[in-house]
């Protein structure tokens, strides 16, 4: 029996789909405790991800979060209640 709970992470900001993606890969490789990540939502300004979490609390989950470097865009922690995480995303616009 898992002791993982469902923990609601909102990103808002500078976000675009392949930021969502190398934040989610990220959050899988270097949280510990991830069990599985759920994409809910993306609409080009926002995102819902359920963070299937047996590594304790969604205080815990931020501050592990606080702590990845990511390539290209930064994630600062906006907001954290008992079972959801709000973040925001920045960084330079993707060049092509």
């Amino acid at each position: 029996m898992s002791n993982a709970g469902l923990i609601q992470v909102t990103v808002s900001g500078g976000i675009t789909y392949d930021r969502l993606v190398s934040l989610k890969d990220a959050v899988r490789g270097q949280v510990t405790g991830v069990k599985n990540i759920y994409q809910r939502t993306f609409d080009g300004r926002q995102a819902v991800l359920d963070i299937e979490f047996a590594g304790g609390s969604a205080q815990q989950f931020a501050d592990s979060l606080s702590r990845i470097s990511f390539n290209g865009f930064s994630v600062t922690v906006t907001g954290v209640t008992q079972n959801s995480v709000s973040l925001e995303m920045s960084g330079q616009p993707a060049s092509y």
